[in-house]
């Protein structure tokens, strides 16, 4: 450890020459401590150079700092946020409070617009690189067992969510904020993670509802992945025992409600046109496969068999755990299919959770070890991780329009000249 502090210097050098190779040398330390704070400076310059053109929802956001938040005063600010809190926010502000209050910090209080993703990124690295920490060093990095799917899962989970998912702002923050808080809970039992996880509707207001099933699991202390899975499976095979237009009206009581219920429900006709737009649209298959979000049909196959093949084979207390969040998740997730942003934003939290179980039980468990393992565990997991390619595939490509070049060598050129900034995929683009 005394060689890495006296390192320190030349590590930050190697950051500010290649982000990526900066965070390749802390992970080689194979400190935890170590890679906990590379993957954190990592994430803040990979924030830092994010440009409009490489965002979705998050250009959105960035622009309205430049609009509304330079130079506004305090007392607007104050009462803007009042209004926030009373779920009746003005149309040129954020309907939660984490955005308004960073962007009044960034655009006012710094007067430096463009910092805007800089804080969200320092805001979100503190949180991934704690949650990716903290569920990665359950697993048995010396084993080297089950090297091909160990490997396959690795590459899924790093990617599933990755620091380029910051763009949008409320749910790339307050999905690690979640995950975070309930690893952080099993570990120390310390109350502060309770009301860390009740702070994220303070991130993205949907989180009053997207926190229930981890919040139950939490709170009740029961652990026991039977009496979860038989939850799942009602929830996969009666996914409509809600009712949505009652869902929507209780909801909709006060004018964000409504705006969100209208958002959020997908009704037949928005799905029919969605589908169309896909059709219609063709480009590459594993993007249709994403449309389609063929992904949480496999991972619902990928949860049975694991409670049918693996559950009975070394899963400890970390392993029913984080299946029992996992299932939480996932049944709440159906049971609210009709609801689009529910439904996808809770199976994203419970499907990192899987697959961090999954990752955990693969680099403890030597598969030849057991009886028939070709045809009971290895053939089923070649059958998933080749119904999870496509998917990956996705997740590469989306992260090349993402992530800009400058993660790669010299971030300085765009902290100088902010316009300079363009992605991995323009820069193949260009060549091609």
């Amino acid at each position: 450890m005394a060689t890495l502090k006296q390192n320190l210097k030349y590590h930050l050098i190697l950051f500010l020459i290649s982000p990526i190779l900066g965070l390749i040398y802390g992970v080689k330390t194979k400190k935890w401590s170590y890679i906990r704070w590379s993957i954190f400076i990592f994430v803040v310059i990979y924030g830092s150079v994010l440009h409009p053109s490489q965002m979705g929802d998050g250009a959105k956001h960035l622009k309205n700092v430049h609009t509304h938040y330079t130079y506004l005063s305090f007392s607007q600010f104050w009462d803007q946020l009042i209004r926030i809190l009373s779920l009746n926010p003005t149309s040129n502000t954020s309907s939660d409070p984490y955005i308004h209050i960073l962007s009044y910090i960034v655009g006012t209080i710094f007067n430096s617009p463009n910092l805007f993703f800089t804080g969200v990124a320092i805001v979100f690295g503190y949180f991934y690189s704690g949650a990716i920490v903290k569920l990665l060093s359950y697993v048995n990095w010396k084993t080297k067992y089950n090297k091909f799917y160990f490997l396959f899962f690795l590459v899924i989970f790093l990617f599933f969510q990755t620091p380029g998912d910051m763009q949008s702002v409320r749910n790339g923050t307050a999905l690690w904020v979640v995950i975070y808080a309930l690893i952080s809970y099993h570990q120390t039992k310390k109350k502060k993670y309770i009301f860390l996880l009740l702070l994220t509707p303070l991130i993205h207001i949907a989180y009053i509802v997207l926190i229930i099933p981890f919040l139950v699991v939490l709170l009740s202390g029961f652990r026991n992945p039977k009496f979860y899975f038989i939850i799942f499976m009602v929830s996969v095979l009666s996914s409509n025992l809600i009712n949505p237009e009652s869902a929507n009206d209780i909801v909709s009581q006060t004018e964000i409600g409504a705006s969100k219920a209208r958002s959020y429900t997908v009704d037949e006709e928005r799905v029919e046109q969605r589908e169309s737009n896909i059709d219609e649209g063709g480009g590459r298959f594993y993007k249709k496969y994403q449309g389609f979000r063929i992904h949480y049909n496999v991972l619902t196959g990928l949860i049975i068999f694991m409670f049918l093949f693996l559950r009975n084979r070394g899963f400890g207390e970390i392993e029913n755990t984080l299946f029992s969040y996992g299932l939480a998740g996932a049944s709440f997730a159906n049971f609210l299919s009709f609801n689009f942003a529910i439904y996808n934003r809770v199976w994203l939290m419970a499907a990192i959770i899987i697959l961090a179980l999954l990752l955990i039980f693969l680099s403890k468990e030597n598969l030849r070890n057991i009886p028939y393992s070709f045809l009971k565990i290895k053939l089923p997991l070649f059958i998933f991780s080749a119904a999870l390619f496509p998917y990956l595939l996705f997740l590469l490509s989306a992260n090349l329009n993402f992530t800009s070049i400058y993660i790669l060598m010299a971030p300085v050129v765009m902290w100088i000249e902010f316009d300079m900034g363009i992605s991995i995929r323009g820069v193949i683009g260009f060549f091609m």
